[in-house]
């Protein structure tokens, strides 16, 4: 039976003598296994990495470990560090004022802009019907004196046709 290895991961072989000596654990005994809780600690990282599908938390983990283990192989101890939540904060009764009076400031400065904006919109609404009617009045205006030009030019010739001060017959 043969057996197909494509599908298998290998690492890439190093040489080790290209890696800088200080990014080289130790092969103490101290670094084979981790401490009790911090096994449990990368195991559920591990886990949670897979279900997510993120490797965020165990990489951190790993960085956890790989700090606590050194500072261990230095003689020092491990090092703990605790987050919590900070507390919220209570606003002093004259703070709480001078947010609520903001707030109001806000909301009044707000109206105005709103109420502001408004107005300028219905100004040029006004405005640009006004100067609609204004181009409509315009527009009949030139179409009355083009009519009014062609007639004068039409009697202007009917004129000429018989005029005995004609310009154009006398020269």
């Amino acid at each position: 039976m043969v057996t197909d290895n494509r599908n298998v991961y290998t690492p890439p072989r190093e040489d080790i003598s290209e890696i800088p000596t200080h990014l080289i654990p130790p092969r103490g005994d101290e670094f084979d296994t981790p401490p009790k809780g911090q096994y449990d600690n990368i195991v559920a990282a591990t886990l949670a990495a897979l279900e997510s599908g993120n490797l965020t938390p165990l990489v951190k983990e790993e960085l956890k470990y790989t700090i606590n283990a050194r500072r261990s192989a230095q003689g020092k101890g491990e090092l703990r560090v605790q987050f919590t939540e900070p507390e919220a904060a209570v606003l002093t009764p004259e703070e709480e004022e001078k947010v609520n009076k903001r707030r109001n400031q806000n909301k009044l400065a707000a109206r105005r802009f709103r109420e502001k904006n408004r107005q300028v919109g219905l100004e040029l609404t006004k405005k640009t019907k006004l100067l609609e009617s204004q181009n409509v009045r315009l527009m009949n205006e030139i179409r009355r004196l083009k009519r009014e030009r062609l007639a004068l030019q039409h009697q202007l010739e009917e004129h000429s046709k018989h005029c005995i001060y004609n310009v154009s017959n006398n020269t």
